[in-house]
């Protein structure tokens, strides 16, 4: 109970800013740490909008994708 499945593309951590600095997967597994407890739907929202910060708006060259499954132990 509690486990999550992230799931992104690699545009993620390789989306850029005005400086031409990478978001990164260091500031990407930060962010997953800080919102532990969230669900999968307040997780993925967090990330975009925390990537959508950062890029403040340059056009990215990849795409943005991520998904977060919330896991559930089976009923038996």
């Amino acid at each position: 109970p509690g486990d999550q499945l992230l799931m992104i593309s690699d545009g993620i951590p390789e989306a850029y800013n005005d400086e031409g600095a990478e978001f990164g997967e260091t500031r990407l597994a930060e962010l997953v740490q800080e919102s532990r407890g969230m669900s999968a739907s307040e997780l993925c929202r967090a990330i975009l909008e925390e990537v959508r910060e950062f890029t403040r708006g340059c056009t990215q060259a990849d795409d943005l994708t991520v998904v977060v499954l919330d896991l559930e132990p089976l009923e038996a």
